[in-house]
């Protein structure tokens, strides 16, 4: 009886340990686009524990969704970050072996653009100017055409251009 309390007593021992340090908890949610109910992927969450400042980050899946688990019981600060959107925080508190899911939507702070013009002139010079691109460029060879339909290839090597005409 003696050599099996002393073969048991470690296993049990070990149990208590292990029950012990793995009282964690896990945070997971998803953070959305609150006008449009969409995810917001690759969004950065931030936690802070507000005891410790210890603090973790993770960005979201391509459904919204973050993870946070292993995390000692603690009051925590969850935070949702996205370019373009304003900030969300929450606040919770994490007991041992639970599961708490937070739901962040965050908010444009975007403004609509109501036009972009975009303008431009054609030079009688354009077909010497892009010669003169084609001969600061290195080893490169394409095609020219210009508003005539005139279509010109190149090659040029080490500065050296070699121009020619095709129809």
């Amino acid at each position: 009886m003696k050599h099996f309390l002393l073969l048991v007593l470690p296993f049990v021992l070990f149990a208590g340990f292990a029950h012990a340090s793995g009282s964690t908890g896990i945070i997971k949610g998803t953070v959305i686009d609150k006008k449009t109910g969409e995810p917001m992927i690759g969004a950065t969450v931030h936690i802070k524990n507000k005891s410790t400042d210890f603090t973790l980050a993770t960005s979201t899946g391509l459904d919204g969704s973050y993870n946070f688990r292993n995390l000692p019981a603690g009051k925590y600060e969850v935070e949702a970050k996205y370019i373009s959107y304003k900030d969300e925080e929450k606040d919770t508190e994490v007991n041992d072996g639970a599961v708490v899911a937070i739901k962040l939507s965050l908010e444009s702070k975007g403004r609509d653009l109501s036009e972009v013009t975009v303008s431009g002139h054609l030079s009688g010079g354009s077909d010497l100017a892009a010669a003169h691109v084609v001969q600061r460029a290195g080893n490169e060879c394409g095609i020219i055409k210009n508003n005539r339909g005139i279509a010109r290839y190149y090659c040029c090597q080490r500065n050296a251009a070699h121009i020619g005409s095709f129809y």
